[in-house]
């Protein structure tokens, strides 16, 4: 198996090649990026254990099949991945060789959602950012790049529900259905933000979308947080419901054909790495949360 997946968590391929970016020339080919990447993985035959059955020309032709197995594997990789993202990355591979896109620089939000995808929402003491930070700037971005992929929907963050929910009810315009059901020890049940749309202008009823923002590694083990029931304790149950989970990762399946519509378990739709790029607008979170922004404009996040 290569070393690189764009499913996996350790060794991020878009991440490596800006990296990678940063300290070579312009242009590489595929076998230079084979060696500079060190995508040489131990050969079938040195995992073999009756090396003696081997002599110098066997081990030959298993190490360069065992390269060009490698060299497959990471096109196909490279297509898949500027494919996935829609072409928004800042690389073009082509014949062989990738290029620099200079007109799809990354933008820090970007940058920051795969810090997280390879380092995790934990304590940075270096940046002085506690994870509880790190995940509020996760539902910031979010929240922004979500109000640009659903235009037609009302969205909010939750940050206290019993003492918002109320308030929240009325802006996104959804029949509050009752306080008494409310207790006074309240949770969010999973709930980061809502987005809310009318079936028309004038209908009681409509769709409610539930969406956890999970800036963890362990974003595979939330799917069964949020609790639809619950929510329908507070709003009723005039409403179809459905759950989000967002995260900084790519998540893949061979039955997604558009961008957010994987499925996690029972996570519901899948908004990743993927949609963020697409739709991150970092004008609108300078006007919404300034501080967010100033914090992710001011480190370096890839290094």
């Amino acid at each position: 198996m290569p070393k690189f997946d764009i499913l996996n968590d350790e060794k991020i391929l878009e991440l490596e090649l800006l990296i990678y970016r940063s300290k070579n020339n312009l242009f590489k080919t595929i076998d230079d990026l084979i060696i500079d990447l060190d995508i040489y993985s131990t050969s079938e035959f040195e995992a073999n254990e009756d090396l003696n059955s081997f002599n110098e020309e066997d081990e030959e032709n298993v190490f360069l099949s065992d390269i060009e197995l490698k060299k497959t594997q990471l096109k196909e990789e490279l297509y898949n991945l500027i494919q996935v993202f829609d072409y928004k990355l800042p690389f073009n591979f082509k014949d062989d060789i990738l290029e620099y896109n200079v007109k799809n620089i990354p933008n820090k939000s970007y940058l920051f959602c795969l810090y997280l995808a390879k380092n995790g929402a934990g304590i940075d003491k270096e940046k002085n950012i506690i994870s509880d930070d790190f995940g509020k700037y996760f539902e910031h971005i979010t929240e922004i790049a979500l109000k640009k992929s659903r235009p037609d929907y009302n969205i909010k963050r939750i940050e206290n529900v019993r003492n918002e929910l109320e308030k929240i009810c009325y802006e996104l315009g959804i029949c509050f259905h009752s306080i008494d059901r409310l207790n006074k020890n309240a949770q969010d049940a999973g709930v980061d933000l809502i987005a809310y749309r009318k079936t028309h202008k004038n209908a009681l009823r409509g769709h409610i979308i539930l969406v956890q923002c999970a800036a963890g590694k362990n974003y595979q083990k939330k799917d069964k947080d949020i609790n639809i029931d619950h929510w329908k304790g507070y709003m009723g149950d005039l409403y179809t419901h459905s759950k989000m989970i967002s995260i900084p990762n790519i998540y893949l399946t061979r039955e997604r054909h558009e961008l957010g519509g994987s499925t996690l378990g029972d996570a519901g739709e899948i908004f990743d790495r993927i949609c963020l790029l697409q739709f991150i607008d970092e004008t609108k979170l300078k006007e919404q949360y300034k501080e967010t922004y100033d914090i992710i404009q001011k480190y370096e996040w890839i290094k």
